[in-house]
């Protein structure tokens, strides 16, 4: 699976069911939950070096 902080909006199916439902929904609202999805995901580990 991805690392922590890995999942992008095609990982629908991770996140809450209200988001999951309501992106699965479609419409106006997808980019909104989308940047919301994303902006409640902590940020991807730094490569090292």
């Amino acid at each position: 699976g991805l690392p922590p902080g890995a999942r992008t909006a095609l990982d629908l199916p991770a996140l809450p069911g209200a988001a999951a439902r309501a992106a699965r929904a479609g419409g106006a609202g997808i980019t909104r939950v989308i940047r919301w999805a994303l902006a409640t995901q902590p940020p991807p580990p730094t490569p090292a070096g």
